[in-house]
């Protein structure tokens, strides 16, 4: 597990596409992406992490969904082990597809109404594409792909997620110059950080925001190799490579945040007093805004009993 000090989190998007049309981000989705601004002590005493938007429009939303208190769940989600798959797995034909397997479980499940289990729609939409090209894998192989953290709506990821199966599936050392080829991420980021490196300004603000999108399908990819390779390592043995891509890749992204950030502000100077009172304004955030609140807000445990405060980051 890597745990890297964020000071702040910016949201492309409040919605996320799920598979066949974008919906809003929920109030828990929010909550826990933009939670993780400060963490792991990246603020100056005082204050805490910051939270905004790329999209000046979205920030009202993104305060008023700080400011509202999550409703209590009302199910607690059973994770479901190699155990309980393997059991099903002997009521159905040996060449069951995922998709069956998850579908019998959820069938099958006695719960309380207090318990529930993972969503099929949502946590597995990779089933299909594990089954296709992973025939020859153990069910507990399959498995493990099944929920390596991965974007399956995401072709780039999926196509990536493929090389790394069929490598696997071939005996090879997965190796990730090879895997990523077909995608030309990493030579999307060699570009990328050649201007980092030259301070190159002649981007147009459409392309820097393609970037980022680039610089992030490969953040991911590369998360899930990491991933991988802490559960496969005699596969997915180049971990260190991977790291130094992760990190190479998240200095690029720092760098383009940077000039997009600095792209807006010089837009807003240049504009007119009469041009922004007609705009209604940028919103007003302040990156450096020391905590004036009152005590945080306490979380509660299943007892009942409180656990210690959870900041909350400044919007």
């Amino acid at each position: 597990m890597f745990f890297r000090k964020i000071k702040r989190v910016i949201f492309v998007a409040l919605q996320k596409w799920n598979g066949t049309r974008d919906v809003p981000l929920t109030l828990s989705q929010v909550k826990q992406i933009g939670g993780r601004a400060g963490r792991f002590g990246e603020v100056t005493e005082g204050t805490n992490g910051v939270v905004t938007c790329m999209k000046k429009e979205e920030i009202p939303s993104l305060k008023d969904a700080f400011a509202m208190v999550p409703p209590p769940l009302p199910k607690a989600i059973m994770p479901l082990g190699h155990t309980e798959f393997s059991q099903m797995a002997q009521l159905l034909p040996h060449n069951f597809r995922l998709a069956d397997l998850f579908t019998l479980i959820h069938l099958a499940a006695r719960l309380g109404p207090a318990y529930g289990l993972p969503s099929n729609e949502e946590s597995f939409k990779g089933l299909d594409v594990i089954d296709m090209i992973g025939k020859g894998l153990a069910l507990k192989e399959k498995l493990l792909f099944c929920y390596c953290p991965v974007s399956w709506v995401n072709e780039v990821e999926v196509g990536i997620m493929q090389s790394y199966i069929s490598s696997y599936l071939d005996g090879e050392i997965v190796d990730i110059q090879k895997c990523f080829e077909y995608s030309q991420l990493l030579v999307s980021m060699k570009a990328i950080s050649e201007k980092r490196l030259d301070n190159d300004e002649s981007q147009s603000q459409a392309q820097r925001k393609q970037d980022l999108v680039t610089l992030e399908t490969l953040h991911r990819s590369l998360l899930s190799y990491i991933w991988l390779s802490y559960r496969l390592p005699a596969s997915f043995a180049q971990q260190e490579e991977a790291i130094k891509l992760k990190e190479e890749t998240e200095a690029n992204i720092e760098f383009v945040l940077v000039r997009i950030e600095h792209h807006d502000l010089l837009r807003k100077i240049a504009k007119t007093p009469k041009q922004l009172k007609e705009e209604g304004g940028a919103p007003s955030i302040n990156y450096e805004m020391r905590i004036k609140r009152g005590p945080p807000p306490v979380r509660k445990t299943v007892a009942g009993t409180s656990a210690s405060p959870i900041p909350k980051p400044n919007i």
